[in-house]
Protein backbone atom coordinates (compact mmCIF):
# COMPACT_ATOMS: atom_id res chain seq x y z
CA UNK A 1 0.00 0.00 0.00
CA UNK A 2 2.55 2.64 1.22
CA UNK A 3 4.46 2.02 -2.27
CA UNK A 4 0.85 2.35 -4.03
CA UNK A 5 0.78 6.34 -2.70
CA UNK A 6 4.59 7.28 -3.34
CA UNK A 7 3.82 6.62 -6.89
CA UNK A 8 0.13 8.59 -6.76
CA UNK A 9 1.66 10.99 -5.35
CA UNK A 10 4.40 11.38 -8.04
CA UNK A 11 2.00 10.90 -10.80
CA UNK A 12 0.35 14.30 -9.57
CA UNK A 13 3.60 15.62 -10.40
CA UNK A 14 2.95 15.12 -13.99
CA UNK A 15 -0.36 16.61 -13.49
CA UNK A 16 1.13 19.81 -12.73
CA UNK A 17 1.55 20.56 -16.22
CA UNK A 18 -2.06 20.06 -17.41
CA UNK A 19 -2.88 23.82 -15.22
CA UNK A 20 -0.65 25.94 -16.94
CA UNK A 21 -1.15 29.98 -16.46
CA UNK A 22 1.18 32.17 -17.61
CA UNK A 23 1.03 35.83 -18.99
CA UNK A 24 3.14 38.73 -19.84
CA UNK A 25 6.27 37.57 -20.34
CA UNK A 26 8.81 40.21 -18.97
CA UNK A 27 7.20 41.25 -15.51
CA UNK A 28 4.30 41.04 -12.63
CA UNK A 29 3.84 44.22 -13.43
CA UNK A 30 3.56 44.36 -17.38
CA UNK A 31 0.97 41.18 -16.26
CA UNK A 32 -0.82 43.56 -14.01
CA UNK A 33 -0.99 46.77 -16.63
CA UNK A 34 -2.71 44.24 -19.22
CA UNK A 35 -5.67 44.84 -16.96
CA UNK A 36 -5.55 48.57 -16.10
CA UNK A 37 -5.51 49.60 -19.77
CA UNK A 38 -6.97 48.66 -23.02
CA UNK A 39 -3.55 49.82 -24.33
CA UNK A 40 -2.52 46.09 -24.57
CA UNK A 41 -0.70 45.39 -27.69
CA UNK A 42 2.49 48.39 -27.73
CA UNK A 43 3.32 49.31 -31.03
CA UNK A 44 1.41 48.84 -33.74
CA UNK A 45 2.47 46.29 -35.75
CA UNK A 46 3.68 47.36 -39.47
CA UNK A 47 1.95 45.90 -42.50
CA UNK A 48 1.27 41.95 -42.68
CA UNK A 49 1.74 41.92 -46.83
CA UNK A 50 6.08 41.09 -46.05
CA UNK A 51 6.85 37.36 -46.00
CA UNK A 52 7.76 35.88 -42.89
CA UNK A 53 10.25 33.93 -44.77
CA UNK A 54 12.16 37.58 -45.29
CA UNK A 55 11.87 37.91 -41.21
CA UNK A 56 14.46 36.80 -38.80
CA UNK A 57 12.93 34.26 -36.50
CA UNK A 58 12.75 37.29 -33.30
CA UNK A 59 10.81 39.70 -36.31
CA UNK A 60 8.64 36.94 -36.56
CA UNK A 61 7.94 36.08 -32.77
CA UNK A 62 7.42 39.91 -32.08
CA UNK A 63 5.01 39.93 -35.41
CA UNK A 64 2.89 36.70 -33.74
CA UNK A 65 2.58 38.01 -30.05
CA UNK A 66 1.88 41.47 -31.44
CA UNK A 67 -0.96 40.10 -33.04
CA UNK A 68 -1.90 37.86 -30.47
CA UNK A 69 -1.73 40.81 -28.25
CA UNK A 70 -4.31 42.17 -30.28
CA UNK A 71 -7.35 39.52 -29.84
CA UNK A 72 -10.13 40.44 -27.72
CA UNK A 73 -11.88 37.28 -28.27
CA UNK A 74 -10.63 33.62 -28.55
CA UNK A 75 -10.54 30.18 -27.17
CA UNK A 76 -7.40 27.88 -26.98
CA UNK A 77 -7.67 24.09 -26.39
CA UNK A 78 -4.95 22.05 -25.07
CA UNK A 79 -3.84 18.46 -25.46
CA UNK A 80 -1.52 16.21 -24.65
CA UNK A 81 0.23 13.70 -22.08
CA UNK A 82 3.10 13.81 -19.39
CA UNK A 83 5.08 10.66 -19.24
CA UNK A 84 7.55 9.93 -16.56
CA UNK A 85 9.41 6.34 -15.46
CA UNK A 86 8.67 5.75 -11.81
CA UNK A 87 10.12 2.18 -9.97
CA UNK A 88 10.55 1.13 -13.38
CA UNK A 89 7.06 1.74 -14.41
CA UNK A 90 6.04 3.87 -17.27
CA UNK A 91 3.31 6.31 -16.37
CA UNK A 92 1.15 8.73 -18.35
CA UNK A 93 -1.02 11.64 -17.45
CA UNK A 94 -3.19 13.07 -20.10
CA UNK A 95 -4.11 16.93 -20.28
CA UNK A 96 -6.88 18.74 -21.27
CA UNK A 97 -7.28 22.47 -20.87
CA UNK A 98 -9.38 25.50 -22.33
CA UNK A 99 -8.63 28.81 -22.58
CA UNK A 100 -11.33 32.16 -23.09
CA UNK A 101 -10.71 35.50 -23.68
CA UNK A 102 -13.81 37.59 -24.34
CA UNK A 103 -12.67 41.67 -23.94
CA UNK A 104 -10.62 41.75 -20.52
CA UNK A 105 -12.58 38.45 -18.84
CA UNK A 106 -10.10 35.82 -18.88
CA UNK A 107 -10.71 31.51 -17.69
CA UNK A 108 -8.78 28.92 -17.55
CA UNK A 109 -10.09 25.46 -17.03
CA UNK A 110 -7.37 22.76 -16.61
CA UNK A 111 -7.90 19.12 -16.76
CA UNK A 112 -5.67 16.00 -16.17
CA UNK A 113 -5.90 12.65 -15.52
CA UNK A 114 -4.63 9.15 -15.35
CA UNK A 115 -5.59 6.03 -13.67
CA UNK A 116 -4.12 6.70 -10.24
CA UNK A 117 -4.34 10.68 -10.12
CA UNK A 118 -7.04 13.15 -11.28
CA UNK A 119 -7.11 16.82 -10.95
CA UNK A 120 -8.63 20.27 -12.39
CA UNK A 121 -8.81 23.22 -11.79
CA UNK A 122 -11.06 26.52 -13.08
CA UNK A 123 -9.51 29.70 -13.13
CA UNK A 124 -10.91 33.16 -13.34
CA UNK A 125 -9.16 36.20 -13.38
CA UNK A 126 -9.45 39.91 -12.81
CA UNK A 127 -7.21 43.14 -12.27
CA UNK A 128 -7.14 42.50 -7.95
CA UNK A 129 -7.49 38.46 -8.01
CA UNK A 130 -7.59 35.42 -9.57
CA UNK A 131 -10.98 32.45 -7.86
CA UNK A 132 -10.58 28.99 -8.40
CA UNK A 133 -12.23 26.16 -8.21
CA UNK A 134 -11.15 22.58 -8.35
CA UNK A 135 -12.00 18.94 -8.51
CA UNK A 136 -10.18 15.64 -7.77
CA UNK A 137 -13.18 13.10 -8.34
CA UNK A 138 -12.05 11.60 -11.71
CA UNK A 139 -15.91 10.66 -12.24
CA UNK A 140 -16.62 14.42 -12.22
CA UNK A 141 -13.74 15.69 -14.34
CA UNK A 142 -14.69 15.38 -17.83
CA UNK A 143 -13.28 17.90 -20.36
CA UNK A 144 -16.07 21.04 -20.55
CA UNK A 145 -18.40 19.53 -18.52
CA UNK A 146 -16.65 19.13 -15.77
CA UNK A 147 -18.15 19.36 -12.46
CA UNK A 148 -16.47 21.90 -9.93
CA UNK A 149 -16.86 21.42 -6.09
CA UNK A 150 -16.97 23.91 -2.90
CA UNK A 151 -16.95 28.21 -2.95
CA UNK A 152 -13.69 29.25 -5.37
CA UNK A 153 -10.77 30.24 -3.28
CA UNK A 154 -9.87 33.68 -3.54
CA UNK A 155 -6.23 34.56 -4.77
CA UNK A 156 -5.17 38.20 -4.29
CA UNK A 157 -2.50 39.54 -7.63
CA UNK A 158 0.53 39.43 -5.27
CA UNK A 159 -0.23 35.84 -3.99
CA UNK A 160 -1.42 34.07 -7.14
CA UNK A 161 2.14 35.49 -8.86
CA UNK A 162 4.21 33.78 -5.64
CA UNK A 163 1.93 30.35 -6.35
CA UNK A 164 1.47 29.84 -9.95
CA UNK A 165 3.68 32.48 -11.91
CA UNK A 166 2.21 35.37 -14.36
CA UNK A 167 -1.39 35.44 -15.77
CA UNK A 168 -1.93 33.34 -18.88
CA UNK A 169 -2.50 36.66 -21.72
CA UNK A 170 0.09 34.98 -24.11
CA UNK A 171 0.49 31.68 -26.16
CA UNK A 172 1.94 29.61 -24.46
CA UNK A 173 3.48 29.42 -20.45
CA UNK A 174 6.75 30.27 -21.70
CA UNK A 175 8.51 33.51 -21.55
CA UNK A 176 9.60 34.01 -25.26
CA UNK A 177 11.65 37.05 -25.89
CA UNK A 178 15.12 37.84 -27.35
CA UNK A 179 16.52 36.88 -23.99
CA UNK A 180 15.40 33.24 -23.89
CA UNK A 181 15.47 32.22 -27.58
CA UNK A 182 18.36 30.15 -28.37
CA UNK A 183 17.25 29.61 -32.13
CA UNK A 184 14.28 30.35 -34.65
CA UNK A 185 14.06 28.83 -37.47
CA UNK A 186 11.10 29.87 -39.98
CA UNK A 187 9.82 27.42 -43.26
CA UNK A 188 6.37 27.73 -45.43
CA UNK A 189 4.21 24.93 -43.96
CA UNK A 190 1.26 23.73 -46.09
CA UNK A 191 -0.07 27.28 -47.22
CA UNK A 192 1.50 28.59 -44.23
CA UNK A 193 4.19 29.30 -42.10
CA UNK A 194 5.83 27.26 -39.53
CA UNK A 195 8.21 28.64 -37.19
CA UNK A 196 10.74 26.33 -34.90
CA UNK A 197 11.61 27.70 -31.80
CA UNK A 198 14.06 26.74 -28.74
CA UNK A 199 14.19 28.46 -25.68
CA UNK A 200 16.74 28.37 -23.13
CA UNK A 201 15.16 26.00 -20.04
CA UNK A 202 16.07 28.47 -17.33
CA UNK A 203 15.16 31.71 -18.51
CA UNK A 204 12.20 30.70 -20.11
CA UNK A 205 10.43 28.73 -17.42
CA UNK A 206 11.11 31.48 -14.44
CA UNK A 207 8.03 31.82 -14.03
CA UNK A 208 6.30 29.13 -15.00
CA UNK A 209 8.12 26.82 -12.05
CA UNK A 210 6.43 28.44 -9.75
CA UNK A 211 3.21 26.39 -10.87
CA UNK A 212 4.94 23.21 -11.15
CA UNK A 213 6.30 23.44 -7.68
CA UNK A 214 2.45 24.33 -6.20
CA UNK A 215 0.53 21.40 -7.92
CA UNK A 216 3.36 19.02 -7.29
CA UNK A 217 3.59 19.95 -3.44
CA UNK A 218 7.69 19.83 -4.20
CA UNK A 219 10.15 21.18 -2.00
CA UNK A 220 11.89 22.99 -4.89
CA UNK A 221 11.22 24.40 -8.21
CA UNK A 222 11.79 21.76 -10.98
CA UNK A 223 14.66 22.44 -13.61
CA UNK A 224 14.04 22.25 -16.88
CA UNK A 225 15.84 20.49 -19.08
CA UNK A 226 14.50 22.04 -22.63
CA UNK A 227 12.09 23.51 -23.98
CA UNK A 228 10.95 23.90 -27.70
CA UNK A 229 7.88 25.40 -29.31
CA UNK A 230 6.49 25.13 -33.14
CA UNK A 231 4.38 27.85 -33.83
CA UNK A 232 1.97 27.18 -37.22
CA UNK A 233 0.60 29.96 -39.00
CA UNK A 234 -0.74 32.04 -41.91
CA UNK A 235 0.82 35.46 -43.72
CA UNK A 236 -1.26 37.46 -41.26
CA UNK A 237 0.49 36.47 -38.22
CA UNK A 238 -2.29 35.42 -36.47
CA UNK A 239 -1.00 31.75 -34.86
CA UNK A 240 -3.10 28.60 -35.34
CA UNK A 241 -1.60 26.20 -33.07
CA UNK A 242 1.41 25.76 -31.09
CA UNK A 243 3.16 22.69 -30.14
CA UNK A 244 4.82 22.41 -26.83
CA UNK A 245 7.69 20.05 -26.18
CA UNK A 246 9.53 20.56 -22.51
CA UNK A 247 11.74 17.99 -20.23
CA UNK A 248 12.02 18.60 -16.81
CA UNK A 249 13.33 16.81 -13.84
CA UNK A 250 11.48 17.67 -10.40
CA UNK A 251 12.86 16.46 -6.74
CA UNK A 252 10.09 13.74 -5.11
CA UNK A 253 11.35 10.55 -3.92
CA UNK A 254 14.07 11.23 -5.84
CA UNK A 255 14.77 12.82 -8.93
CA UNK A 256 12.02 12.41 -11.60
CA UNK A 257 12.23 13.06 -15.44
CA UNK A 258 9.09 13.88 -17.14
CA UNK A 259 8.86 14.41 -21.14
CA UNK A 260 5.58 16.62 -21.79
CA UNK A 261 4.18 16.90 -25.49
CA UNK A 262 1.30 19.69 -26.24
CA UNK A 263 -0.50 21.11 -28.66
CA UNK A 264 -2.12 24.23 -28.27
CA UNK A 265 -4.73 24.71 -30.94
CA UNK A 266 -6.47 28.58 -31.24
CA UNK A 267 -10.12 29.48 -32.49
CA UNK A 268 -11.08 32.92 -32.30
CA UNK A 269 -14.20 34.46 -31.89
CA UNK A 270 -15.38 31.49 -30.48
CA UNK A 271 -15.97 33.00 -26.61
CA UNK A 272 -19.06 33.03 -25.43
CA UNK A 273 -20.48 35.09 -22.46
CA UNK A 274 -22.15 32.20 -21.26
CA UNK A 275 -18.75 30.31 -20.23
CA UNK A 276 -18.34 33.40 -17.57
CA UNK A 277 -21.63 32.83 -16.20
CA UNK A 278 -20.56 31.56 -12.88
CA UNK A 279 -18.52 34.49 -12.22
CA UNK A 280 -20.75 37.48 -13.64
Amino acid sequence: MKKFFIIAAVVLILACSACGARGEAHSPESAEKFWQSDETGGEVVPSYGESPLNLTGIEILGRLYQAFSEEENYVSETTGSVKAKVFGLNYTQTVYNKRYKLGEKLLVAATSKSSLVNVAEERYYSAGETLIRRQTSGSKINGDDTEWKGSPERLSYAEYVEKYGLYPTEPTDHIVDENTVLSAECSAFEGGYRLEVSLDADKSTEYYKRQVKTMASAGDYPKFKSVSLVYYFGGDFRIARADISEVYEIKKFGNITCRAAMSVAFAYGKAEEKRFAYYS
